[in-house]
């Protein structure tokens, strides 16, 4: 599993209640905040940026959730699983071999994404 920089989890939301700041969402952990979000003052609807809260919230959460799936599917699920039967090339694939492909690319994609979340570049 690759380090990550970021604060520990869990990340939760903290709604400011001091006079004057009810606007304002922090996000934060057990060492303190990590950021804070404006929300309209006003009767604008703030569902959107509640959304964004929640999601930022729940980051180290799903990328842990994600790294897992990735590292299960590669130490678990074998290639004949997969319709690749490489032993024996004329065996009838368990499942439709165009699945191995697929899966393939969803984990490049994931590997993608779990990078992106370390602030690595390609």
């Amino acid at each position: 599993m690759a380090e990550t920089k970021w604060p520990d989890s869990p990340w939760w939301i903290e709604r400011d209640d001091r006079d004057g700041m009810e606007w304002n969402n922090h996000i934060a952990h057990k060492g303190g905040r990590i950021c804070f979000m404006a929300i309209a003052k006003d009767e604008r609807d703030n569902s959107e940026l509640e959304a964004a809260a929640h999601l930022i919230a729940a980051a180290p959460a799903l990328y842990e959730a994600l790294e897992q799936a990735v590292k299960i599917i590669r130490e678990h699920v074998p290639i004949d699983a997969l319709g690749m039967d490489t032993d024996n090339p004329g065996a009838e694939p368990h499942i439709p071999a165009c699945t191995w492909p697929i899966l393939e690319e969803h984990l490049h994609y994931m590997d993608k994404a779990l990078a992106s979340a370390r602030g690595e570049s390609e």
